[in-house]
Parts: C-alpha cells; sequence; structure tokens
C-alpha cells in the first residue's frame, strides 16, 4: 500500500507545485503612495542625484538629513521608516542601485571620489580614480558601470568588471548623457545636453559603433525604460511615458503625463527613478524663493511667488533683476522690478538661461542651445518686443554665459578642455564676446565659478588644485600667480563693491558661511581678514557659476532659497496606469 500511495501523493505535490509556478502571478494593484521625510535631500542644496530604487521595485535609497548630517537611507516600501546605512555614508549623493539589488555607488561630495557599498550596510570601497566624479551613471548587466563626467571633454566612461577604466567613444560623443544601459548591453539611452544646459535631444547610442538615433522629436531632461514604456521628464519638470518596442528602439503611441511636478536640479538631473517591473519614484518639485538678504543676515522676500528661481543678477543701478526659470513654456530669462514687483519676460528660446547685463544695461546677454541645434550659444537682445537677437559666440566648450569687462571687449566665463590635459577651465572671449574662445586659467585642475573686479583687471574663481575647492584671484592681464582667497574651501565667489572684498560660500562644519574676505589690490593681491557674515546652507547652489548676486551698493544680496522637499511619491504599476490614461486620451 505504502508503494503504491507514495507515488500518487507525489505526483498531487508535483501537480500542485506546477499549478503554483504556472499560474498567472497576480498583477499588483496600481497606486500612488507617499512618502513623508521633512529632512529630505540632506543638510543644504545641492546638485546631485537623491533618490535610487531597487530592480525589483522594493527598496529606496535616498538621501537625508541624519543628526544634523547628509547620510543615505535605505527604506522597504513594506516598512515603516528608513534605516540609516553606514556611518562612512556621509556627505555622499547620486546614489544608484545594481541590477541585482546587491550593491550601490554614490559620489562623495567630500574629495571627489565615488565608491560602491553593499545594500544591506557595510564600509564602501573607492572606485579607480581613474573614473570621473559624477552623478550621472548607469550599470550595465554584466556589472560594468557608465560614467558621464561631470566636466571636461573626455567622452563617456566604462569600468569593466575587471576594474579597467575604457573611454570607447573619446570625445565624439563628450555631450552625451548616458541615462540607462538597455537589456541586452547594446544599446544605451542617452541624452546630447551640452556644458551649460539641463536638457537635450533624446537618442538611442549604439554602445558598439559609436553611434546615436534620435527617438522623439522634443528635449527631455532625462529618460529611463521599464516594461514596455520609455518614461522622461521635460524641463518643465512634466513626466510622461509612451509605449517604446525594445527591438526596434523606437517609440510608438502617444505620450501621457504621468506627473507634473518632478523637482530638477538646473544641471541636467531629474529627481526620479523607475524600476524594472515599471515601479516610478520622484521627490516632487517645492518651488524656491527668490530673497533679499542684508549684511547682518535678514532676509525678506523680493517676489512672494515661488519657481524654481535661477542666477539671480542685479542691474547697474540696483533697481532690478535677471532671473531665468521655468514654466509651461519653457526655461527662459525675465526681468523683476522691485520697487513694483513687476515680472517681465526678456527670451522667448524655451531655453534661455543663464543672463548678465551688459555694461551701461541697456541690453542683456543670455545663453541657449534652442536656436542653433544643441550648441551652447551666446546671445544678446536689448529688452523689448520687436528687439533683433544678436548671436555672439557659440562652441561646445563654452559652459555658461560669462561676465562682461566692464568696457565691453570681453566676456570671462566657464569653459572646458581648452588645453590639452586641462578639464573645467575660465576662458576669456574677446573680440566684444565674438571670439575665439581662449584660455585665461586652464590647467590640469577643476577650475569654475568666474568673477570679474568692477575695474576690469582681476578675476576670482575657484580651483580644487590642492585637493580641496579653494577660491583664488588672478590678474586678468600679466603674469602674475593666482593668490588664495578662502581657506579650508570656497566657492562661487563674488566681487563686493570698490572691489575691496570677495565673498564667497564656505563650509563650516555642516552648515555653510557667507564669507568675506578683504583684500588690497596692488601689483599682486592680499587677503587682509575673513569674517562669516551669515548661514547660507539652505541657498540654492548651482554651477559653473555662483548662484547669487551682490547689490552695486553692497549692502543687499540676492539668493534663492531651496524650501526642501519633504516627501517621495512611489508609483506602483506604472503600465496599468498608463494603460488607463491612454484610453483617456493620452495627455
Amino acid at each position: 500500500m505504502t508503494r503504491i500511495v507514495w507515488p500518487a501523493a507525489l505526483v498531487l505535490a508535483v501537480g500542485a507545485a506546477l499549478w503554483g509556478w504556472l499560474r498567472p502571478v497576480p498583477e499588483q494593484i496600481p497606486s500612488r503612495l507617499s512618502i513623508t521625510d521633512p529632512n529630505l535631500g540632506g543638510a543644504g542644496g545641492f546638485l546631485q542625484r537623491m533618490l535610487a530604487i531597487s530592480p525589483d521595485g522594493r527598496t529606496l535609497l535616498y538621501v537625508t538629513n541624519v543628526d544634523g548630517e547628509s547620510r543615505i537611507v535605505r527604506r522597504r516600501l513594506e516598512d515603516d521608516s528608513a534605516t540609516a546605512l553606514s556611518k562612512e555614508l556621509t556627505s555622499y549623493s547620486g546614489p544608484m542601485i545594481s541590477p541585482d539589488g546587491r550593491e550601490f555607488i554614490a559620489a562623495s561630495r567630500v574629495g571627489s571620489q565615488m565608491f560602491r557599498f553593499p545594500v544591506e550596510g557595510g564600509d564602501g570601497k573607492p572606485l579607480p580614480r581613474e573614473v570621473p566624479w559624477s552623478w550621472v551613471v548607469a550599470w550595465g548587466g554584466d556589472g560594468s558601470l557608465w560614467f558621464t563626467p561631470q566636466s571636461g571633454n573626455l567622452g563617456i566612461a566604462r569600468l569593466t568588471p575587471k576594474g579597467e577604466v575604457l573611454r570607447p567613444f573619446g570625445p565624439d560623443v563628450a555631450s552625451l548623457s548616458v541615462n540607462q544601459i538597455l537589456p541586452g548591453d547594446r544599446y544605451a539611452l542617452a541624452v546630447r545636453a551640452p556644458a551649460g544646459t539641463m536638457f537635450g535631444p533624446p537618442s538611442v547610442l549604439d554602445l558598439e559603433k559609436g553611434t546615436t538615433e534620435r527617438i522623439l522629436d522634443f528635449d527631455v531632461v532625462e529618460m529611463r525604460y521599464a516594461a514596455g514604456l520609455l518614461i522622461y521628464v521635460l524641463n518643465n519638470g512634466s513626466m510622461e511615458a509612451v509605449r517604446f518596442d525594445l527591438r526596434s528602439r523606437r517609440v510608438t503611441g502617444t505620450p501621457v503625463q504621468i506627473a507634473r511636478d518632478v523637482s530638477l536640479t538646473g544641471a541636467g538631473t531629474a529627481h526620479f527613478t523607475v524600476a524594472d517591473n515599471g515601479t516610478v519614484a520622484y521627490v516632487p518639485e517645492s518651488p524656491r524663493s527668490l530673497v533679499l538678504i542684508d549684511r547682518n543676515g535678514n532676509e525678506r522676500m523680493a517676489t512672494p511667488e515661488g519657481r524654481n528661481y535661477h542666477i539671480p543678477r542685479f542691474s547697474p543701478d540696483g533697481s532690478q533683476l535677471l532671473i531665468d526659470f521655468s514654466t509651461a513654456d519653457g526655461r527662459d530669462v525675465w526681468r523683476l522690478d522691485l520697487a513694483s514687483g513687476g515680472l517681465s519676460r526678456l527670451t522667448f528660446d524655451r531655453d534661455g538661461h543663464d543672463a548678465t547685463w551688459e555694461p551701461g544695461g541697456r541690453r542683456i546677454t543670455y545663453s541657449s542651445a534652442t536656436r542653433s541645434g544643441g550648441t551652447l550659444t551666446i546671445y544678446r537682445v536689448q529688452p523689448g518686443r520687436n528687439s533683433q537677437v544678436d548671436s555672439l559666440n557659440g562652441s561646445p566648450r563654452i559652459a555658461y554665459t560669462g561676465v562682461w569687462l566692464p568696457d565691453g571687449s570681453a566676456i570671462v566665463t566657464a569653459a572646458a578642455d581648452l588645453r590639452e590635459g586641462s578639464h573645467g577651465d575660465i576662458a576669456i572671449i574677446r573680440n566684444g564676446g565674438r571670439g575665439p574662445v581662449e584660455p585665461l586659467v586652464a590647467s590640469r585642475f577643476e577650475e569654475s565659478f568666474p568673477a570679474v573686479s568692477h575695474d576690469g583687471k582681476w578675476v576670482a574663481y575657484s580651483s580644487d588644485e590642492t585637493g580641496t575647492t579653494e577660491v583664488y584671484v588672478v590678474p586678468i592681464y600679466g603674469e602674475g600667480e593666482a593668490v588664495a582667497v578662502s581657506i579650508g574651501g570656497g566657492n562661487e565667489p563674488a566681487w563686493g563693491p570698490g572691489d575691496r572684498e570677495i565673498v564667497y560660500r564656505a563650509p563650516r562644519g555642516n552648515a555653510v558661511k557667507l564669507v568675506s574676505a578683504s583684500l588690497t589690490l596692488g601689483a599682486t593681491a592680499k587677503v587682509t581678514a575673513r569674517r562669516d557674515l551669515f548661514d547660507v546652507t539652505a541657498m540654492s547652489t548651482t554651477t559653473p557659476h555662483s548662484n547669487y548676486d551682490i547689490s552695486p551698493d553692497g549692502r543687499t544680496f540676492a539668493m534663492v532659497r531651496q524650501n526642501p522637499a519633504t516627501r517621495i511619491v512611489v508609483i506602483q504599476n506604472l503600465p496599468a496606469i498608463f494603460r488607463g490614461l491612454e484610453g483617456r486620451g493620452g495627455r
């Protein structure tokens, strides 16, 4: 009896097991949930990515403030709270989880190096120094890592599983930002975003040939593929999805809007992340405040309306501010009248940004890549309805508009690769801004944040030549040596009236202070005193230029206050949500 019953029981057990394996897995219920964290983003605003999701869509890594320090924490969606990872993970950002979900990489904000860490916690291992510091990283299915450098013109780098650092394409695709390696490791999603821009044409990059093929007829900030969908974020913060055929690598159907308020950094990063199963997480935009601050740190609103304000610049008479921000109609330059509070739009490129006043204040100069078909170009315009836009200089090496010399003879700006072996450089564009683009300070170190003195004879800038980013000042003409202005770290310099001081942002433990350095200028520059003015930890930063300005009388600072994000939105079963929205007519 036993010999007969056992095989029968085995058959029943195997049959039950097969039925369990082969029956359809119940589809996850479509949902949107919100995870609240009042300290999201960590201590102070910064530009790097702050959010990552595991391939199975069940675990989030994000940056938050723990005991006054910026830390990466882990939050499983079924848990009630987040778990802080290794204490070593202080001042890190840009987490990106591996395809197997076991480890992640992150960028150190101190020392500019990349590390890999276990998701379950533990000590990190540094990546080779040859790997470019970046928060734009994509994992390959074979465990390789693809990096898009944040500066320089060396092109995309690949770290192989054996630890070799390769640059398979050279500078030919230097403006490409690799967003994701597609299944099969032959192709990648990439956005062509030149230095100084935050969005560009979306393409598929052939990882063997180095060729690209555009897949959408409009620009995006970033994009990802999952579960048959291409998910992307536009420069107005809208997130959309459209059907994408992986074999033909082509879009089919009509885009559907998934969200309207994805937070953008202004440096080509959207705070969203996508799991293989179609779960999406993103940080909603918290509108920033444009504020005016006196030298004692007393603050008032320049305008009550919150927006993603960027690079405020006082007019020569101090009565107006130039700013740029994004609306549903794109990103453009606006003028704020400080007395009336009135805003007027000055550019209509849908990509106008980084504006500066020309000497005298009658015209403005700004940057855009839209009119030129993708190359960052410097334009000038006289505000007014029928004014003509004049193209000054377009180059893949310039990184933003720059600052005019007071006589209007040249522009000093940030650039890249102006000399062999240099990366981020300080450039001068003579001939009234028409060029050519020439090196002013160009070394193997990273130079950025140029600021021209009011007499047009000196330029302040930041450099990491000592291993720590510091502020320096050097004569524009002649062979004078650079003089260190800051001690213990500094960036975003700006000149006070009369060229008697340089102010800059400086780290102070877990905070950031605005520091005033008094100086005398003669044959060389000499710093005579330094003093902290007030806390600017919550003020938004940007690169490669300062994100604040000093009024002509030196009494007031225009800054952009980051109102901290407080929640992460998680969209589960996006394919089902997409089908429902698609059935109602897409957008």
